[in-house]
Parts: C-alpha cells; structure tokens; sequence
C-alpha cells in the first residue's frame, strides 16, 4: 500500500537494493535517500494516516486511498454516472 503508491517502479528498486544489502532483515525505507525519499516516504504516509483518520470502516479507506493514491501502473476509473 505505501510503497507501491509511492512513485512509479519504487517497490522493485527497494527491494533490489535491499537485497544487496545481503541481509534478508533489510527494511526498505533505509534504502531511500535522505535528501529526496526519506521527505517524500513522510510526506506520502501521513496522507495515508489522514485517509485512516477519515475513513469509516476499512473499505472506505481503502477507497480513499485507491482514490487519492492510485497506482502508477492502473488508471483511473471515473463514473460519470454518480
């Protein structure tokens, strides 16, 4: 949910970094940089944390995330209907 969110083709780096790493208990943030992924990390979970904080059960939030955050590999799906 967070990284993948994140920007686009970020979860598959991380985790090649991680591996390079050697160590299997590598934690993905630490592979970010301090200058441009930890801010973004942040900035990127807190609207998660305020998408929680409004939701009213788990569906809603995930709607509202998928909402506000949708995958960089999916599109968009707006209904006009509504």
């Amino acid at each position: 949910m967070v990284y993948k969110k994140l920007a686009p083709e970020i979860l598959p780096e991380l985790k090649k970094q991680a591996n390079k790493t050697g160590k299997k208990s590598a934690r993905l943030h630490q592979t970010l940089t301090s200058d441009v992924g930890h801010p973004k990390l942040r900035e990127h979970l807190a609207s998660i944390v305020t998408l929680m904080k409004v939701s009213e059960d788990k569906d809603s939030f995930f709607e509202k995330v998928n909402l506000n955050h949708p995958d960089f590999n999916e599109n968009y799906h707006i209904d006009f209907d509504e």
